[in-house]
């Protein structure tokens, strides 16, 4: 091949060249000389562009940048340079003059739904925007007297009453349910003499039944609710709740029973005298004291008992009841004695009691009379004779004498039998 032909050839392939090249821009067949513009790409943290140097594209031409989001955020696209974003390309053009591309980055953002069931809240309750990979805090708060049974989704946890979400990558939705409250009911007794038992748990506003049991002889002494005094709303040993909301704690006292003993006595007195209050099991002491001349006869009544000297003594007592103690009155002895000429009788024949004066008639023989009537504090009327009141045994002594005769000259003694005369009887 000459020289010539070969210098021939060279500038044919130049001029290939340059015509395929278009001046370096995107719109290839531009005629020789055609304007080149740049493109200039620019990029926000979280991405970037590709290229990332400036393009250099010929008058309405066009050139593509590929637009790289770090993973969790979005792409937006601005500057001076036309073009549209389809994907992750960007197709710029056609170009008329220099300018730019500027890419920008911002977090993907995800919904979180709250959803409460009844009785109950999340907080916050409307949907929530949320950067991708960021947790979501929601404060579960049930309704008065309810509890939560579980808060679920978006991969979160529960501590306490606050929800915090896993990292959120997508929409989700956090679900809360409640439920009723079980409220306790502890029954207890101080001390001895029954119990107190009461339904428990209760749901929130149900209600329970206290059954009190008293034992033998005892009886309910107080019951309180929560330490408020409630022993005036228990009907037939039952204290009843209703509309339950929060815990009692119900405590009840018991105390033995309490029964009247009443004495009475007739003639005579029982001490103490009026009505006696005894607990359930327990004796009484009553002292008896006669009236002067009674003596105690006999006990009776229902509270029965024993008599010990002056002392009565109840049974154990188990009810109200009664003591009653009659006295009777003392008899005494009055004798009689009456000396030689004579004799002394009663006036009537009847138990001589305390105080009373009986009469005796003091009857001098024939050829006698009365020289004196002594004894039981009495006097002689004539030929009756009559005690001072009687307070105790004694004895009415009469005694008599022979009568004197007298003359005008010689006193005589009249003698009624021979001895008189101090002749010897044989």
């Amino acid at each position: 091949m000459t020289e010539t032909l070969k210098m021939v050839l060279s500038a044919f392939s130049l001029v290939v060249l340059l015509t395929a090249c278009g001046g370096g821009g995107g719109g290839g067949g531009a005629p020789e000389g055609s304007a080149v513009f740049s493109v200039t790409p620019s990029a926000s943290a979280n991405g970037n562009t590709s290229p990332d140097k400036p393009v250099q594209v010929t008058a309405g031409g066009t050139t593509l940048f590929r637009i790289n989001p770090t993973p969790g955020f979005v792409a937006s696209v601005g500057g001076t340079c036309p073009g549209t974003l389809i994907g992750s390309t960007y197709t710029v053009g056609p170009i008329t003059g220099d300018c730019t591309v500027s890419a920008s980055f911002s977090p993907i953002t995800y919904t979180v739904t709250p959803l409460s069931g009844q009785n109950g809240i999340i907080k916050p309750n409307t949907p929530q925007s949320v950067f991708n990979g960021s947790p979501k805090i929601f404060e579960i708060t049930p309704g008065s007297g309810y509890s939560i049974i579980s808060v679920s989704g978006c991969g979160g946890t529960l501590a306490g009453n606050i929800f915090t979400t896993a990292p959120i990558t997508g929409n989700c939705a956090v679900s809360a349910s409640f439920s009723p409250n079980q409220y306790n009911v502890v029954s207890r007794a101080t001390g001895s003499g029954g119990q107190v038992s009461c339904q428990t748990p209760v749901t929130l506003g149900g209600g329970s039944a206290c059954t009190i049991v008293p034992d033998a002889g005892y009886q309910l002494f107080a019951l309180s609710d929560n330490g408020v005094n409630v022993f005036g709303q228990v009907s037939s040993n039952i204290y009843s709740l209703s509309s339950i909301s929060v815990g009692h704690d119900i405590v009840a006292a018991f105390m033995l029973k309490q029964f009247s003993v009443v004495p009475s006595a007739t003639n005579g007195t029982l001490s103490p005298s009026t009505s006696q209050t005894v607990s359930y099991g327990f004796t009484k002491d009553f002292v008896a004291t006669p009236n002067n001349g009674y003596a105690i006869s006999a006990v009776s009544g229902n509270c029965g008992g024993t008599l010990s000297g002056s002392t009565y003594t109840t049974a154990p007592v188990t009810s109200d009841c009664t003591s009653s103690v009659s006295f009777s009155p003392i008899t005494y002895a009055v004798a009689t004695s009456a000396g030689t000429g004579g004799s002394v009788t009663a006036t009537s024949q009847q138990p001589i009691y305390y105080n009373s004066t009986p009469g005796y008639t003091i009857t001098p023989a024939s050829g006698y009379s009365v020289i004196s009537v002594s004894g039981c504090g009495g006097t002689l009327s004539g030929n009756i004779f009559t005690t001072a009141p009687i307070t105790g045994n004694c004895t009415v002594s009469a005694g008599f004498t022979p009568i004197q005769y007298s003359t005008g000259i010689l006193s005589l003694s009249v003698a009624t039998k021979p001895s008189d005369l101090g002749f010897l009887e044989v």
